[in-house]
């Protein structure tokens, strides 16, 4: 986990007194052998009150690996982009890590390099600020990715650099894979057709020239 040697100073600072919702969804629920499908941590109940911000976040992500493997991690929202790196003038580099750390865990931070101002200003209410893809490897029932709630490295912070108070709406989301790896009722693929095409011109004219 980051974040180690700012721990005591965000606990010392004041913070917001109301929470914050996060929340994880999955952008298919049931997927099928070698789908990617995409683990989604939202916030909403953001403020303009000041200080009322994401400016950062630490959290472990668990996972199967006899299910799923990892393969990227996102930090912006598809619609509204990356709400913790905003358009200002002499802002920071925004800091990003999100890496298998051992067997089914990924330690994922981000830091904006924002003013306090400009995120109380400028960062929406509402948003999507990590996305996690996985590869969906062997049929299951349910599979459980999400993240410890109890974990004391868990950290969310504020625009001031404080502890911004949250709760959680879900902290883990269930996993249906199929064994099936095409839809149903596929239509072939061009190759295919050539290839059904090439075989009954064959057969044609072997009956013709036999």
């Amino acid at each position: 986990m980051r974040f180690y040697i700012v721990v005591f100073f965000i606990l010392a600072l004041p913070s917001v007194a109301k929470a914050s919702i996060i929340n994880l969804t999955l952008s298919n629920n049931v997927v099928n052998v070698g789908d990617v499908v995409s683990l989604n941590f939202s916030i909403s109940g953001l403020s303009e009150a000041p200080n009322d911000s994401l400016s950062a976040f630490d959290l472990d992500v668990f996972f199967e690996q006899e299910f799923v493997r990892f393969e990227s991690a996102h930090f912006f929202d598809p619609i509204v982009g990356n709400q913790l790196n905003l358009t200002e003038v002499g802002a920071l580099p925004f800091e990003s890590y999100g890496n298998e750390i051992s067997s089914g865990l990924i330690d994922v931070f981000a830091l904006s390099g924002n003013s306090n101002a400009a995120l109380d200003e400028l960062q929406l209410n509402e948003f999507i600020f990590l996305s996690l893809d996985f590869l969906a490897l062997k049929e299951v029932t349910s599979t459980g990715l999400g993240f410890d709630t109890t974990d004391p490295f868990l950290l969310f912070v504020s625009s001031l650099f404080a502890d911004l108070p949250v709760s959680f709406a879900s902290s883990a989301a269930n996993l249906q894979i199929t064994g099936q790896t095409n839809p149903p009722n596929e239509v072939p693929a061009p190759q295919t057709f050539s290839f059904i095409l090439l075989a009954g011109v064959w057969i044609l004219r072997k009956k013709i020239f036999v």
